[in-house]
């Protein structure tokens, strides 16, 4: 093997403490930075969707990604947190005469020396936990058996971009799988698609099927998601009356849209405003229908839900808002929504976004429910040892003064799915991930933090009105969140706050100019 090249970048003077500097090496951007009395270098480009790194935040030696806060260590390109997959590039550092000079690390190549030892984990779900949890175990040296198991005929692909990119058509099909076509062959792990859980026996850890098949392992993660809350709407059945949850459904709603102009959307959920969004951009005349007063209102509050419809309503939406529907009207397809109040609305497609609920039928009468979802430790595991919960179904002790939480975020199961893997492999850490969303709108990128299960304050900083504010969501003058519209630094500082359990007051977020100040 020849001998790795090195190859100058910057003079060290222009590197100073914190500070990202990006260099071109071989057409791939390097991202240099000082940290304390060393130079660190790694990949600029995040694995999740390319972000720039050197935009983000640096804390400690981890570099957090400015879109969607995914983190990687500076020094060895290892991801610390999803959404990012996979880590980026690692170089090695030295400096002659002032100059910064970078390699490429050496693989290990552990990897491809993968032996089984025996040992066997079944992960019953292959979204955003599932496939997360298979890939950390891997990354994390596990030398056993892998199963990944989904009824879905596609191999595990980018959910939160159906209602977003796909919906409008700016993102193509062949972007949504979340690996190369060949990774689970490479990693050794044995995906199996269309394949029906119906029950699971956490004493022995079986899973059975609706084919009559079973599979047991010695730890095993159930990380099944949420499936769509159903109306019990007349007419509902009818033709061009969608649920979006799959690949399939956003594929049969891009179908139904060829031929429409008009939409009716029922529920201002996320999905359901990310979904108008998308159907503007293909110029379909765009109602939703909503109980509540203010769209998004229990999650960012009156004042941000308000400007959330505006934004929706300069983009040529309407809404009737505080009413729902009460029948769908037509002659085999949709041609009507009929409310509550006899309003008549005509659709040529309906599309029905009423929440979701736990995937849990599985469940019934093993044990591992109550009150719908699965409660886990810190280390996400049941009450039955080796078997673990992630995702839209496990209800996780919180640490930020809210309350046990379940949060339907995707990289929320993300991070679950890694932390499980890491907990069956070994590690005693609790998890403690403050929660993270984020949706896209008209281009608007509206990002959270946090929880706003409980505040009794909310402070702003910026211009609410022009899209370009952080609010801060305070209980008792505790920070619980942070949301934003136009400011994502704010945004990664604040999860660094939360994190941390760093305290600050209403007054600092609000007059403080660069909130990294408060992180020390």
């Amino acid at each position: 093997m020849s001998e790795r090249a090195w190859t100058r970048t910057v003079n060290e003077k222009a590197l100073e403490p914190g500070k990202p500097v990006v260099a071109m090496v071989d057409d791939q951007e390097v991202m240099l930075v000082r940290l304390g009395d060393r130079i660190a270098a790694c990949g600029n480009k995040c694995t999740h969707y390319g972000g720039p790194l050197n935009q983000g935040l640096i804390v400690g030696d981890k570099v957090i990604c400015p879109w969607h806060n995914a983190r990687f260590d500076v020094s060895t390109g290892t991801k610390d947190s999803p959404p990012g997959l996979g880590g980026v590039p690692a170089y090695e550092v030295k400096t002659e005469e002032g100059d910064v000079y970078v390699r490429p690390r050496e693989e290990s190549g552990e990897s491809k020396k993968r032996e089984s030892d025996g040992s066997s984990v079944l992960i019953l779900g292959a979204g955003a936990a599932g496939d997360t949890a298979a890939e950390t175990l891997r990354t994390g040296g596990f030398k056993g058996t892998v199963i990944l198991v989904t009824q879905e005929e596609d191999a595990p692909y980018d959910r939160t971009v159906l209602s977003k990119g796909f919906i409008s058509g700016e993102a193509k099909p062949e972007w949504l799988p979340l690996r190369e076509k060949n990774f689970y062959k490479d990693q050794k792990v044995n995906l199996v698609t269309r394949k029906k859980i119906v029950g699971f026996d956490p004493k022995t850890r079986t899973a059975s099927f609706a084919d009559g098949d079973t599979l047991a392992a010695d730890k095993v993660l159930l990380c099944t998601g949420s499936v769509p809350r159903k109306l019990s709407l007349p007419g509902s059945e009818k033709k061009n009356c969608f649920y979006l949850r799959s690949m399939k459904d956003a594929q049969a709603i891009l179908d139904a849209v060829k031929d429409a102009s008009k939409a009716v959307i029922l529920g201002a959920s996320f999905i359901g405003l990310e979904t108008a969004s998308g159907l503007r951009e293909r110029k379909i005349d765009v109602q939703i229908v909503a109980p509540e007063k203010v769209p998004l209102a229990t999650v960012f509050g009156e004042k941000v839900g308000e400007r959330i419809r505006r934004i929706h309503e300069e983009n040529g939406v309407n809404f009737h808002l505080g009413h729902t529907a009460r029948e769908v009207t037509g002659s085999g397809a949709v041609d009507k929504i009929i409310l509550d109040d006899g309003t008549e609305l005509e659709a040529n497609v309906v599309i029905i976004g009423a929440g979701v609920m736990p995937s849990v039928d599985y469940l019934e009468g093993s044990g591992l429910l109550e009150n719908g979802v699965v409660p886990v430790n810190g280390k996400l595991e049941t009450k039955f040892p080796g078997v673990y919960a992630a995702g839209d179904i496990a209800m996780v002790p919180d640490v930020y003064g809210v309350g046990s939480v379940r949060i339907e975020h995707w990289v929320v199961a993300q991070r679950h799915g890694m932390h499980a893997a890491q907990s069956m492999l070994g590690s005693s850490e609790d998890f403690r991930e403050p929660p993270f969303f984020w949706t896209m709108q008209y281009g608007n990128s509206i990002k959270l933090t946090g929880s706003t299960k409980e505040y009794d304050e909310i402070v702003y900083r910026g211009d609410v009105e022009n899209d370009t504010f952080s609010a801060g969501y305070f209980l008792g003058g505790s920070l619980k969140a942070v949301s934003t519209i136009g400011r994502g630094r704010d945004v990664l500082i604040g999860g660094e706050l939360l994190k941390e359990g760093i305290t600050i007051t209403p007054q600092q977020f609000r007059d403080t100019e660069d909130l990294e100040e408060l992180l020390g």
